[in-house]
């Protein structure tokens, strides 16, 4: 079994990629590390990486999304933002929506609220107007204790992702015309959101 610094090793020597038996000992690292930030870290950092993105995304991204209910919020976090907000895997569209609207942890949501958005136009149409329908709760509730700064601002960045608006772009759009273009799209009352300073 090699170490997490064996297999960057591996990774580097083998002109950035991993051999079956590297990806395994990966995988096992992943699954079953009492703390496994770091595995999550180097998959998706060699995934990012390799020459071969199709063969490790496939075979590290279900592993990673394992952690999903994963008893450390950290982890729960990472392995989420890595699935669905960097590799954009729809498949996992329901299960970070879920995250997003009951995680107990307030970091967990707002991974999940900001990730949403890359995956709206691949997911299925009833499951992105569910989306949508959660996105504008949170950004059109004048309850700021349930809704904060951070959580209307990952759903803001999710409504430009979804309107084909990536960062660095986003501070270069009129928020208010994505806005109603996102209402009409989803067919979502016209409502205004709630414009809700740092702080508050």
């Amino acid at each position: 079994m090699k170490t997490l610094s064996e297999l960057w090793k591996e990774f580097d020597e083998k002109g950035f990629t991993l051999t079956p038996e590297g990806l395994s000992d990966l995988q096992w690292h992943i699954e079953n590390d009492d703390d496994p930030l770091d595995a999550i870290g180097a998959a998706r950092d060699m995934i990012i990486e390799t020459v071969d993105r199709q063969l490790l995304q496939q075979e590290l991204v279900p592993v990673i999304a394992k952690l999903f209910d994963h008893k450390d919020s950290l982890v729960r976090a990472k392995s989420l933002g890595s699935v669905v907000g960097i590799f954009e895997t729809p498949e996992y569209g329901k299960q970070a929506l879920v995250l997003a609207r009951f995680d107990p942890d307030t970091y967990v949501r707002v991974i999940g609220l900001s990730s949403l958005g890359v995956i709206m136009n691949k997911v299925d149409p009833k499951l992105a107007r569910k989306i949508a329908m959660h996105l504008y709760s949170v950004l059109t509730s004048p309850d700021e204790k349930e809704f904060d700064f951070e959580d209307r601002l990952a759903s803001k960045h999710s409504v430009l992702d979804s309107m084909g608006i990536h960062y660095p772009e986003w501070g270069t759009v009129n928020l208010e015309d994505v806005w109603k273009s996102f209402l009409k799209k989803y067919n979502l009352k016209e409502k205004e959101f709630v414009k809700v300073e740092k702080g508050r």
